[in-house]
């Protein structure tokens, strides 16, 4: 890192800030994340925006932070696209563009980030920038819930069942409930004891209800 070597700069920084190996030290691991954005290191970029956003070892400034997700975004980092998505949604240190919000969330999403994939479904199904699609939107659920996202999970499981169309679907809208459920998702243990207790997509079974 001191040769100047950015890949070594940010390793050295993310164990620095979260203390692996090294005592944890949040201030000096962001000046190694700066010296490499400095030198145009995306991951380094979108690690010290991150700093910023939260006051990390650094005086909390959203404009910059929010700034400096936009290039890490446009560099192709899909943290940063999936963070500056949520940013335009919601006017974090930016005035608010839905449109725009959706586009960088969509392409976190198309890179493979699950909270992405889960935000973009979340859009389809409730129109929010984007025509409605339900369809589309259990495409992006099911992709986020199988990627481990437990709300993906609980929300993959009620769009199923809502929608139901077959006993098939109501199926594998009760597996995946039964998955967030068992990750200690509160409302989707509610959801899948509705569908035990009716029969919906499995046998009744009043007593696991």
């Amino acid at each position: 890192a001191e040769k100047g070597n950015t890949f070594a700069m940010s390793l050295y920084a993310d164990k620095l800030f979260y203390g692996e190996g090294i005592e944890e030290n949040k201030r000096e691991a962001v000046r190694w994340y700066k010296k490499a954005a400095d030198l145009e290191h995306t991951y380094s970029i979108y690690c010290y925006a991150f700093c910023l956003y939260h006051g990390s070892g650094i005086e909390k400034d959203i404009k910059e932070s929010v700034r400096l997700m936009k290039i890490a975004a446009d560099k192709g980092n899909e943290n940063a696209m999936n963070f500056y998505g949520f940013a335009l949604k919601e006017g974090y240190g930016v005035s608010a563009d839905i449109i725009t919000a959706l586009r960088y969330i969509k392409k976190s999403a198309d890179r493979g980030w699950a909270d992405a994939m889960l935000a973009y479904g979340h859009a389809l199904r409730d129109g929010d920038g984007v025509p409605v699609n339900k369809k589309e939107a259990e495409r992006f659920y099911k992709m986020a819930a199988d990627k481990d996202n437990v709300e993906a999970m609980f929300n993959y499981g009620v769009l199923l069942h809502n929608n139901n169309q077959s006993p098939s679907r109501d199926k594998e809208a009760v597996r995946y409930l039964k998955m967030a459920a068992d990750k200690d998702h509160d409302i989707a243990m509610f959801n899948y004891a509705v569908l035990l207790y009716n029969g919906w997509g499995a046998p009744v079974n009043k007593k696991e209800a």
